[in-house]
This record gives structure tokens, C-alpha cells and sequence, in this order.
């Protein structure tokens, strides 16, 4: 299986959507198992994912690097 990488626009879709489909962002959150606050301060980007988030949302965040352009 190939690996497949998101951004973070492909991140915050995510986000959207739970909450398009729960209903609310404290829906969302509860649905998610996490505090309505920090799940709203991580959904406006204040604050970046938590593990439990991304353990909730089958996902996990990964680092990359990349050779910088020779000026």
C-alpha cells in the first residue's frame, strides 16, 4: 500500500467535515472523546493537533524534509 501524506488543508477538511456531520463542533468533539475547548482551539488552528485527535482520527503526524534550492 502506498503511503498517502496530507496538508494541512487536507487536514482541516477533515476536521470540517466531522463537524459537518456531527452537527457542531461540540458534537464533533464529544464524538471525538475531546474537551470541546481544545478541540475548538485546535479546529481554528490557535493550537496544533493533539495526539488524541489524530489517534481519533486514524491519522499521525510525520516530518519532512527537503534539500534546499542552491541560490
Amino acid at each position: 500500500m502506498s503511503e498517502i501524506l496530507l496538508d494541512g488543508a487536507d487536514f482541516y477538511a477533515i476536521l470540517r467535515k466531522k463537524v459537518l456531520t456531527a452537527g457542531s463542533k461540540s458534537e464533533a468533539a464529544r464524538d471525538l472523546g475531546i474537551n470541546v475547548q481544545t478541540f475548538s482551539s485546535m479546529f481554528h488552528a490557535d493550537r496544533s493537533p493533539s495526539r488524541k485527535l489524530l489517534d481519533a482520527l486514524g491519522l499521525e503526524r510525520v516530518e519532512r524534509y527537503r534539500v534546499k534550492a542552491k541560490a
